[in-house]
């Protein structure tokens, strides 16, 4: 068990470990798994300086991938539904509580829309994730 499914497991309606079976779907389809995540990272060059934005972030289990791989500066989660993003609060705490002594990145959870244009005027490059 990695520890983003170690700290979900521990979340009440956490969602647990990843639902999404890779025995009959790739692993960047449905939820997405540490194994999609390093897929898709080998495939995009992510340039410095870069801010990581996740539109509907839900619990926040791609925006602790982003955090955890050491790659952007600025990671920012928006999400709409109330409970996901108190999930995503929770878990967040859980982890920066377990990562001592190591550099974690400037990470925001809003609960907000990202229909508006101060999530798209970044003066820094920015990699947008649908998830």
């Amino acid at each position: 068990m990695d520890i983003i499914d170690e700290i979900y497991s521990l979340l009440e309606d956490g969602y647990g470990s990843n639902h999404c079976s890779t025995d009959y779907v790739k692993p960047t389809y449905g939820e997405l798994t540490n194994e999609g995540w390093n897929e898709i990272m080998r495939n995009v060059d992510i340039p410095y300086k870069c801010t990581f934005y996740d539109l509907g972030s839900g619990t926040g289990k791609v925006l602790m991938y982003a955090t955890l791989s050491g790659l952007f500066d600025t990671i920012i989660g928006i999400e709409y539904v109330l409970k996901r993003h108190e999930i995503a609060k929770q878990a967040f705490l859980k982890l920066r509580d377990r990562l001592t002594g190591g550099v974690f990145p400037d990470v925001h959870l809003n609960k907000d829309t990202f229909f508006k244009d101060e999530y798209f005027s970044n003066p820094y490059p920015a990699f947008y994730f649908i998830s």
